[in-house]
């Protein structure tokens, strides 16, 4: 397995963690001008979480890697992503994904 690094923002906190995720999942855009992407298809999603804090847990954890592995790949793994509830009303591109998943794993960690 290879080290991937990855630019940081700096920020003063004293821990920093990077987790890395994927995810398969199929989409469309309902839109005419989206044109192929009008129709359902898939991607392998790769997903870097960065997550700084002054704070470990009592297990010495700064956030569980389970509790955001649940969150990115329990919950779009395999799935039509614009039949989950995350995505009603909105079209599932790659930045609306992307922010979803930043505001489901903001809600986890606070």
């Amino acid at each position: 397995m290879f080290q991937q690094n990855y630019p940081s923002v700096q920020h003063d906190y004293q821990f920093e963690l990077n987790k890395d995720f994927n995810f398969s999942a199929a989409h469309y855009i309902p839109s005419e001008d989206a044109g192929k992407c009008m129709r359902t298809h898939g991607h392998t999603y790769f997903v870097n979480l960065t997550i700084a804090g002054d704070t470990l847990d009592h297990n010495g954890f700064l956030v569980n890697f389970s509790e955001l592995k649940k969150i990115v790949h329990g919950q779009f793994d395999h799935q039509l992503l614009n039949e989950l509830p995350q995505f009603t009303g909105k079209s599932p591109s790659t930045e609306v994904v992307a922010q979803t998943i930043y505001e489901m794993v903001q809600k986890c960690i606070r």
